[in-house]
């Protein structure tokens, strides 16, 4: 579980220059959280590096991408409606499980929590989520970029 870049807990408001983001994102349960807290520790004119791996270049390729409807509940409701699926898909559509075995291997990760993609995009549904978050926070999109296997997200703090 990666909660530290969900509450950045420890740094102050408006502190930061520059917060670097590598690979990070799809690994949390609350990825809106952690875009806001990324805003909160942000200075007025501080930028955000943000890189996300594109779900069709890794070995999440079978998995669908993450609608941001879920990602709002998450942020709204918590991540804890949402952690068995997410573990079941990961069983199912990365380690190729079916059936009872999909199931007792997505018992077994939830138990123990482990390390995931929680969540999943492609460069469409990461321009949903960033225009999304240019509304609930003050991170302002200022380019985008989709290279080989990933995206690379530059927002600025307004």
């Amino acid at each position: 579980m990666n909660r530290g870049i969900e509450s950045l807990a420890g740094i102050d408001d408006d502190s930061q220059n520059f917060v670097v983001a590598n690979h990070v994102l799809e690994h949390v349960e609350n990825p809106l959280r952690a875009l806001r807290s990324i805003s909160r520790v942000l200075q007025p004119g501080g930028i955000g590096f943000i890189a996300l791996p594109d779900k069709r270049y890794t070995f999440d390729n079978r998995r669908a991408a993450t609608p941001l409807a879920h990602i709002i509940r998450d942020f709204e409701d918590g991540p804890g409606w949402s952690a068995d699926g997410h573990y079941l898909d990961w069983a199912e559509n990365v380690e190729g499980l079916r059936g009872k075995e999909a199931a007792d291997r997505a018992s077994i990760l939830l138990s123990t929590h482990d390390n995931i993609h929680f969540h999943v995009w492609d460069f469409v549904a990461m321009k949903e989520m960033f225009s999304y978050v240019q509304s609930i926070t003050d991170l302002t999109v200022q380019h985008s970029r989709q290279n080989r296997s990933e995206c690379i997200w530059i927002l600025s703090h307004r």
